[in-house]
């Protein structure tokens, strides 16, 4: 749930469930940035602030705000302000475990939206699912690589310093993608809302349920799956049925 609002902007806070969240940030004691590493966190900081309001802009042009994709999207880009206010010492997460502990859910969060994007890919014709599959094989192993580095172990102030870096560049890489996939997505529902084009079946997407309507392609050599929908689609619904398990 997205808290609190700091100008109009949402800042979002992950709150720890009592032996659910991860092991090693639970033994780490908590570490505040002084005032000359917030100063060299401030470029990224910014940078991550003005791609989450790309995001936001993007998000603004969707007819529907129940829409599961603009959903994900805005909560993932409030986390991402609450990253930046970070940066500079302001907002919600105080120290460097909060600091990974938003960083795990903003990936948990990615991924939910990777669901959502993957229904709705069912819904398009065949012409267009292939735009927004690239998009979304991009984006699993960058919420992948960023749940790996907010879980890593790091002992001693610079090692920790390395690491709050690391999960803001990362974080800033995937509002980058993000800035791309859903302007995407709400062009190609535009599209298929309009004239002659019609979404497959005439069935909402819903984060937990696909809808699948995969149709098989002949071909001398059978039956082919040649963007690996299938095994994505799976791996995200694994991955998404684990990490839920956790939290």
């Amino acid at each position: 749930m997205c808290v609190s609002f700091i100008g109009e902007k949402r800042a979002y806070l992950s709150l720890p469930r009592p032996g659910k969240h991860n092991a090693n940030l639970k033994s780490l004691k908590p570490v505040r940035l002084d005032r000359e590493e917030q100063a060299k966190l401030g470029k990224s900081g910014l940078t991550l602030c003005e791609l989450s309001s790309q995001v936001d802009s993007e998000m603004e042009k969707w007819d529907d705000p129940e829409n599961e994709i603009v959903r994900h999207g805005q909560c993932l880009s409030s986390m991402a302000y609450s990253m930046y206010l970070f940066t500079r010492g302001e907002g919600l997460l105080k120290t460097t475990q909060d600091l990974f502990q938003q960083a795990e859910a903003f990936a948990i969060e990615g991924l939910k939206l990777v669901s959502a994007l993957l229904a709705f890919s069912n819904q398009l014709e065949d012409d267009d699912k292939p735009l927004l599959l690239q998009e979304i094989e991009k984006m699993v192993p960058a919420y992948r690589q960023l749940q790996v580095t907010a879980k890593a172990h790091a002992q001693g102030q610079s090692a920790i310093f390395a690491k709050v870096d690391t999960c803001i560049q990362e974080a800033e890489h995937i509002l980058h993608m993000l800035v791309q996939v859903v302007p995407l997505s709400c062009k190609l529902l535009k599209k298929h809302r309009a004239g002659n084009g019609y979404l497959r079946g005439h069935h909402p997407w819903k984060e937990n349920g696909f809808h699948v309507t995969t149709k098989d392609r002949s071909s001398p050599a059978g039956n082919t799956d040649p963007l690996g929908v299938k095994s994505l689609r799976q791996h995200v619904a694994d991955l998404t049925f684990l990490e839920n398990k956790r939290f």
